[in-house]
Order: structure tokens, then C-alpha cells, then sequence
């Protein structure tokens, strides 16, 4: 009974295509439900099984007139799914301090430098570059990385099996004498 329980627990709720929970079926109950619904209720369950048989099958009593899922209601979204996500380096070439960066394709640079503040608080007197063919370019503070001409590679590496960590892109920060800070 516990390995199944631990089965459940693992499960990945998000159908990403379907934006939606996943879909699957309880191994205890036998009702189609979504699987976060599943590990919330497993501690009662957990409780329950031992006192009750109620659980062990299907009832036409159970309550589905809840209204939206708690998923679906847009006072409780605090962000939205992203596209896809990739690390990369950020290099100050004045302090040679590096800093790796999980960021969103839908990320702007600036939206990049505004979270690289932690990191470095001057980071908006820097002129953030790229290497391309050989010759650093600056970067578009406006644009996504991709529309600066740096692809998330990611997809290719998965299909030639290669290690996620084994290329990481590089964007170098060139420190600009603006006196921003007095």
C-alpha cells in the first residue's frame, strides 16, 4: 500500500500542452482526478484506510459541482508558464566574477539586468556583450536573448544526449565610466 502511495507522490501534474493539470488515475479510489488533488487528499486517505471502505470504490454521491478549479482562477495567478528555460553566464570582465542565471526565453535583457542586481548592484553601468564570430557585440537591452542572436541550444543537445551543463552561453559585462553613483 505505501509503494503505491510514493508512486502518486512523484507524479508531474502540469500538462504543459494542455495548460492544465494532469490527468490520471488514482490507484486507490479509481476515480479520474488530477493528481494534486491526489497528494492533497493521500494524508486523509492515510487516516482513513484503515477505518472506512468508503474510499475503495466508486460512488455516484461525490460532490463535482465546485465550480472552476482553483487553478483557473486568475486572482490567484501570481506569473505565467514559460516557453522554456536556460542558465546562462554572466562575466564582469572588470572583476572577472561570474554569476549563472536561469532565465526565461520570454526575458528581456533588461529584464535579465533587473535580476542580475542582486549580483552585482552596479550592473546597469556595464555594457553587456556578446560573442559573435570572433568580435564582441553589444547586446539589445530591449530583446529576448534569441533576438539577439544567442538560440537556446537546448533541444539540440537533448537529441545528440548531450550533458545540459556542457555549453552554457556567455554574456560579458564591459564596465562603463557613466558616474551613476556619486
Amino acid at each position: 500500500m505505501f509503494h503505491l502511495l510514493v508512486c502518486i507522490l512523484h507524479s508531474v501534474p502540469f500538462d504543459a500542452k494542455k495548460k492544465n493539470l494532469d490527468k490520471n488515475i488514482f490507484v486507490l479510489t479509481f476515480f479520474l482526478s488530477s493528481s494534486i488533488y491526489n497528494k492533497l487528499i493521500l494524508i486523509s486517505l492515510l487516516c482513513i484506510i484503515h477505518v472506512s471502505n468508503r474510499f475503495s470504490e466508486p460512488v455516484s454521491t461525490w460532490r463535482t459541482d465546485f465550480g472552476s478549479p482553483w487553478w483557473r482562477d486568475e486572482k490567484l495567478c501570481i506569473g505565467s508558464l514559460s516557453q522554456s528555460t536556460r542558465n546562462i553566464r554572466i562575466v564582469n570582465t572588470l572583476t572577472h566574477q561570474e554569476a549563472l542565471l536561469e532565465v526565461c526565453s520570454e526575458e528581456t535583457m533588461e529584464e535579465i539586468l533587473d535580476r542580475y542586481l542582486d549580483h552585482n548592484s552596479h550592473a546597469s553601468s556595464y555594457t553587456w556583450k556578446t560573442l559573435d564570430e570572433g568580435d564582441f557585440r553589444p547586446l539589445d537591452m530591449n530583446k529576448t536573448l534569441e533576438k539577439n542572436g544567442i538560440p537556446n541550444e537546448s533541444d539540440a543537445f537533448e537529441s545528440l544526449r548531450i550533458a545540459d551543463d556542457y555549453y552554457t552561453p556567455v554574456v560579458h559585462l564591459y564596465f562603463d565610466d557613466d558616474l551613476t553613483v556619486a
